[in-house]
């Protein structure tokens, strides 16, 4: 019992050191001004097309049963230029080994893409924690594969939700909805996924 008692006494303290903590700041949803900073894990479902072509990172599957294993390095910094708008950029280092059939090849690419995002936070009031948002982009890069190379264009739509564990830091998931063009192949292909990260605001 008195464990018991100390923890809930430990939890409260901490919920209320956090609350001064989230009033002293503004509270925890984004503000004018805010500087954004995102590291984006790889997407729990790899971005993919069911037209056989895929951005890789992360763990996924391809058409034809294909499998992907890759490593991401994908950051990005944003500029609140109020409570709703947002913009700034991100950049994406993508290693990843893709085959099927007992055979495989390694892939690398490069991104860098701008953004525009709208937090909607404060016009939707869904709690001081929960901030949805929909951000879109132009996704500038290179892939590099066995015996071919090439641009990639994208241009995606990814609404998601941040929960803010601290006015300064939290997490996100979204789902990247676009289309690419991969130019090593020469064709066009419909991404989806969902993506998850580390935020932080200062």
């Amino acid at each position: 019992m008195r464990l018991a008692a100390l923890v809930v006494g430990l939890f409260c303290v901490g919920s209320t050191a956090l609350a001064e903590e989230a009033a002293a700041e503004g509270g925890y949803l984004p503000k004018e001004h805010d500087i954004e900073v995102l590291l984006e894990a790889p997407p729990v479902l790899n971005t993919w097309s069911p037209f056989g072509g895929s951005v890789g990172r992360g763990f996924g599957l391809l058409a034809g049963n294909a499998t992907v294993v890759g490593f991401g390095l994908n950051g990005g910094i944003g500029y609140c230029l109020t409570d709703l708008i947002e913009i700034g950029g991100s950049v994406a280092i993508d290693v990843y080994n893709a085959g099927a059939g007992g055979n495989s090849a390694t892939n690398f690419t490069f991104g860098l893409a701008p953004m525009v995002k709208l937090n909607l936070g404060h016009q939707l009031n869904m709690g001081p924690r929960f901030n949805p948002f929909v951000q879109t982009g132009i996704t500038f890069g290179f892939l590099s594969a066995p015996n071919t190379s090439g641009a990639l264009f994208a241009f995606e739509v990814e609404p998601g939700v941040e929960f803010m564990v601290t006015p300064r830091w939290g997490f996100n998931a979204y789902l990247p909805l676009g289309v690419l063009y991969n130019g090593a192949a020469s064709q066009a292909f419909f991404l989806m996924g969902l993506q998850y990260g580390m935020i932080g605001y200062f």
